[in-house]
């Protein structure tokens, strides 16, 4: 049975997908390593249901691989005798290859170089693979790449792993969280001073803070920051996006209550928690979702709504900031111009004219951004932004196809209301 499930609306995404030996580890290092990446918001799938059920590797696996943004695998003496992970670390490989899976190594009392070479235990395995799949041994040479390329990725070897695991905890989910967290989020680092006041609360309440903004201004993504900043302070915590799409779906209140006390570890103890609730639209979703929870607990709500906090007794509201010009042209730029953070010769004032159509809302720069950069030439930009000016909203969808089609639900809804609602200063 897997830890974290699908959603019944749309496909599972993981942060982290746990691939190990569950005979070696299961007990004891993996237990404690999924604990821990769960306490501290990493959504994460580990499968219980036993390594050993076939001989091959089920498409659920597959499919959660390929879910996923990142993959821990945990070698052990014994890994490389099971043909279901051997198989599980070719998918990720696979993923690794062709997706940009970032892929996290551990070597428990186990030496990297024999799993690199299959030498050791590793070789013994090999030995009986080669007679058990002599009729398909291109998979066996696969599972052999797999392990000599995954186990050159640096990573954590622990010599004595059952005294060294508290230890190499700590340090993943700090570079876990690095990775899938890159901290150079344009304009963040002084919305975050800005924010740092609202965060204050007298000892012993339970705090609730709204963060309030118009559609794609990037209410979620700064949650999503905070959240990453400020859960090591708590015994819990779980970030509930999607909030008000949920809803809409039938018992998707009940079933984003239930996923929230899972992920609380049902809040026996009245543990102090933070939880962040994304994008709500009714005042009974806070009610229904926040139940008890302990002294101290944080409770982030984001909303296109500030009556609604008001109304729901919520005292402290942040309105989040547009991007100034600077920063526009920087997230422009690092989206159109692949990284750079400003614009190439002869676009300088083209990409302006963008920036200042999309008004300081970062979705819009994303997209626009990310857009334009299928089209080099001077002549199209120019094309693309006579298109926009003309039809803001009719003609979104085309001007923009490929770069709309990738957005969610939500985002395509919020940019359509981007564009409706712009106004070229020429206009």
């Amino acid at each position: 049975m897997a830890e974290a499930s699908a959603s019944s609306t749309e496909p599972k995404e993981f942060d982290v997908f746990l691939s190990f030996r569950g005979e070696d580890t299961r007990v004891n290092f993996t237990a404690h390593l999924y604990e821990a990446l769960v306490k501290n918001g990493i959504e994460t799938f580990m499968d219980n249901d036993g390594l050993e059920r076939g001989r091959d590797i089920s498409l659920d696996l597959f499919e959660a691989i390929g879910k996923s943004k990142s993959a821990i695998v945990v070698f052990s003496e014994n890994y490389a005798d099971s043909s279901w992970c051997l198989d599980e670390l070719a998918r990720i490989d696979e993923s690794k290859e062709e997706k940009g899976l970032i892929v996290f190594p551990v070597f428990c009392d186990v030496d990297p170089s024999h799993i690199r070479k299959q030498k050791g235990s590793v070789e013994n395995g090999f030995k009986k693979h080669e007679k058990d799949f002599q009729n398909e041994m291109g998979k066996v040479d696969r599972w052999r790449k797999a392990l000599n390329r995954i186990a050159s990725v640096s990573g954590w070897h622990l010599t004595d792993y059952r005294k060294q695991y508290p230890d190499a905890i700590r340090d993943i989910i700090r570079k876990i969280l690095e990775k899938l967290h890159p901290k150079d989020i344009v304009g963040m680092d002084s919305r975050i001073r800005n924010f740092e006041p609202f965060l204050n609360c007298r000892s012993g309440e339970v705090h609730k803070v709204g963060i309030w903004g118009t559609g794609g201004i990037g209410k979620t993504t700064f949650a999503e920051e905070v959240f990453k900043r400020i859960r090591g302070e708590f015994q819990a915590s779980h970030f509930v996006y999607r909030v008000r799409e949920e809803c809409e779906t039938e018992d998707g209140l009940t079933r984003l209550r239930k996923e929230l006390d899972e992920k609380l570890l049902n809040n026996k103890a009245s543990m102090k928690v933070l939880i962040v609730l994304d994008d709500v639209d009714n005042a009974t979703q806070i009610e229904a979702l926040v139940g008890q929870v302990g002294s101290g607990s944080k409770i982030l709500i984001t909303t296109r709504d500030e009556n609604l906090l008001k109304d729901s007794g919520v005292r402290d509201v942040y309105e989040v900031e547009k991007l100034n010009d600077k920063e526009g042209l920087q997230l422009f730029c690092a989206k159109a111009f692949e990284g750079k953070h400003y614009p190439r010769r002869f676009y300088e004032e083209l990409s302006k004219e963008f920036v200042n159509y999309a008004d300081g809302l970062p979705l819009a720069l994303e997209v626009l951004g990310n857009y334009l950069r299928l089209h080099k030439s001077e002549k199209e930009w120019k094309g693309e932004l006579k298109r926009l000016r003309e039809t803001p909203h009719e003609g979104i969808t085309k001007v923009l196809q490929f770069s709309y089609d990738a957005l969610n639900y939500q985002a395509k809804e919020t940019f359509l209301d981007i564009a409706q609602q712009s106004k070229c200063p020429r206009c």
